[in-house]
């Protein structure tokens, strides 16, 4: 009951929107799309897929074989859906309601968006990821407040923002403490288990922290637990995904650029400094991208359940990074 009343207050809510598309600034057209487009654009062999293991699109399809690349985007396609009018209009309201608050970043998106409308099973029933210049949105969207939708929808938009303006990632990155280095791989028995997130494709950027007295360059990697066993496992993939933090280098003087170790773990029990330098706006932090993106959701919406803004001071200096940021060919 409580989901119809939200259902009907977001339908009650006037935007300035044509059928399917809201305009963010003069050149940004974000736009739902039907789901041919959507196969179209979530098929294409981008990084996201040719990254994907066999065991990780096992894994998504809660499947104990092999999968192919070719049976995976197969599953994709299955997965794509037609939006209902309904739908469409709490997407397009929810992203008009926030276009005021944009209009400092406009200039740092792309002249189109596209938001894809899935059944969420394709990436583990999340209820939202992006892929390219798209947004794609699942059944479980529709299940929450609207300002929990606000919240996600602006948590997406800054991963297209990130991925359209590659080089502003790294002042970000830098407020939370993070530098670019090389990608560390996990130990060979968790490599073979680990987990593409879509939303940061690298794990290219390490953090400063201590342990035991001295310092080490971790770099926070994802990996699939032993105790999923697909297809008998109950409950969500995501109830299985462990994080833990890859040592680069170790040392008062050690720099974070190059592997200077062999790679070894750590779990985030056994360290402290992490939460000093990424603030405490989140929880969700498995990797730079993730926390930024919640803090610019958190300067957009507000605070949500279980997130709230704590150290404002962060959210300043993003909002100021991404306002001076100047886009390539500028």
């Amino acid at each position: 009951m409580k989901y119809l009343f939200i259902f009907l207050a977001l339908l009650a809510v006037p935007f300035l929107a044509v059928s399917g598309q809201v305009n963010l600034g003069d050149r940004c057209k974000l736009q739902t799309v039907n789901a041919e487009k959507g196969r179209e654009l979530l098929t294409k062999n981008d990084v996201y897929l040719q990254r994907l293991t066999s065991f990780e699109r096992a894994a998504r399809l809660r499947l104990k074989r092999p999968v192919s690349a070719a049976e995976f985007k197969s599953y994709i396609r299955h997965s794509v859906k037609d939006w209902t009018p309904a739908e469409e209009k709490i997407i397009l309201a929810a992203l008009a309601r926030c276009s005021s608050k944009l209009k400092n970043y406009y200039h740092l998106l792309p002249e189109n968006i596209y938001v894809i409308r899935t059944s969420g099973q394709e990436e583990c029933n999340t209820t939202g990821y992006t892929r390219g210049k798209a947004i794609i949105l699942s059944d479980t969207i529709f299940k929450q407040s609207r300002q929990e939708v606000e919240f996600l929808l602006m948590h997406e938009l800054f991963h297209i923002i990130t991925r359209h303006n590659p080089g502003i990632r790294e002042p970000l990155y830098a407020l939370i403490g993070f530098k670019k280095c090389i990608e560390p791989s996990l130990p060979a028995a968790l490599e073979k288990r680990r987990i593409t997130n879509p939303d940061a494709l690298y794990n290219d950027y390490a953090i400063k922290v201590l342990r035991n007295k001295c310092h080490y360059w971790v770099v926070p990697r994802l990996y699939i637990s032993h105790t999923f066993v697909s297809p008998a496992t109950q409950g969500r993939l995501f109830d299985y995904i462990n994080m833990v933090f890859v040592v680069v280098s170790k040392g008062d003087t050690a720099k974070p650029g190059q592997i200077s170790c062999e790679p070894y773990l750590m779990g985030m029990g056994e360290v402290s400094g992490f939460f000093e330098q990424v603030g405490r706006n989140t929880f969700y932090v498995i990797h730079p991208e993730e926390i930024l993106a919640d803090n610019f959701a958190l300067m957009i919406v507000g605070h949500v359940e279980n997130k709230k803004i704590v150290n404002r001071n962060l959210i300043s200096k993003i909002s100021a990074v991404m306002s001076a940021w100047k886009p390539a060919g500028n």
